[in-house]
């Protein structure tokens, strides 16, 4: 679940402080988060028209026209105040108020799943701002969509990250450095735009759980994810795992 990670079992501590975590949660602050043994995994859209295969090779195929330059809807402004993202997304959303070139809002009714993917084809960049947490689904959802994905999250680690160079397609913006993010992405050359969605399409089906689970998706890289930390594991003298 969301910002809880083993927690929301109330005994964890007692009962698996040393058990391997697979969570989307991978925030390196996280005092039950463990860089050296527990395993980044994608979250999981349910949602066919944004994982199955044909879906996303028309947009490969068919290209459609981005915009936007850049795109998010989601929560903005919380009864918590600064405390909830650390107060960024009220900061971009005052950045980009006067903006028609950028769709940054909260969901709206009348925009349901087919519109919501709609509008992120159409996008040339997808905000990912931390929340309570630096992981969010958009992040997959926007490869899934050949989006350019923006993370605004300091302390986010990614899944599989011995693996894959995520600076190769995603944009990663310092917190302290968010006020320059419109010149940052209007900055980036449209050759350069192309070669990170080129890069997408390399790698895009390792964040999608295919039904059935077929090599190279989420689920066999997360099996061999644990198989190297096991190796790992079994050379130290650190930790016991259960």
């Amino acid at each position: 679940p969301g910002a809880r990670g083993p927690t929301i079992f109330s005994d964890w501590q007692t009962q698996i402080v040393n058990s391997i975590y697979l969570t989307p949660e991978g925030d390196r602050k996280a005092f039950y988060y463990n860089t050296w043994k527990d395993v980044v995994i994608p979250g999981m859209e349910f949602d066919p028209q944004f994982y199955l295969p044909n879906s996303r090779q028309e947009l490969v195929d068919n290209p459609p026209q981005r915009k936007y330059l850049a795109y998010f809807r989601g929560t903005i402004f919380h009864r918590e105040g600064n405390a909830y993202s650390r107060g960024l997304r009220p900061r971009l959303h005052y950045l980009f108020v006067n903006r028609t070139d950028i769709i940054y809002g909260t969901k709206v009714k009348d925009c349901d799943r087919k519109c919501y993917r709609k509008e992120m084809t159409e996008s040339v960049f997808c905000l990912n701002p931390l929340g309570w947490t630096p992981w969010t689904l958009r992040f997959y959802q926007a490869v899934m969509t050949r989006c350019i994905p923006v993370m605004i999250a300091d302390d986010i680690e990614f899944p599989y990250e011995n693996e894959i160079d995520y600076s190769t397609f995603v944009l990663k913006i310092r917190e302290k450095d968010v006020d320059n993010i419109v010149e940052i992405m209007s900055g980036m050359p449209e050759e350069e735009r192309e070669r990170r969605r080129r890069e997408m399409d390399r790698i895009w089906r390792i964040f999608t759980y295919q039904r059935p689970s077929e090599e190279g998706d989420a689920f066999y890289a997360t099996m061999a994810e644990l198989a190297r930390k096991h190796r790992a594991f079994k050379t130290s003298k650190e930790m016991e795992w259960t």
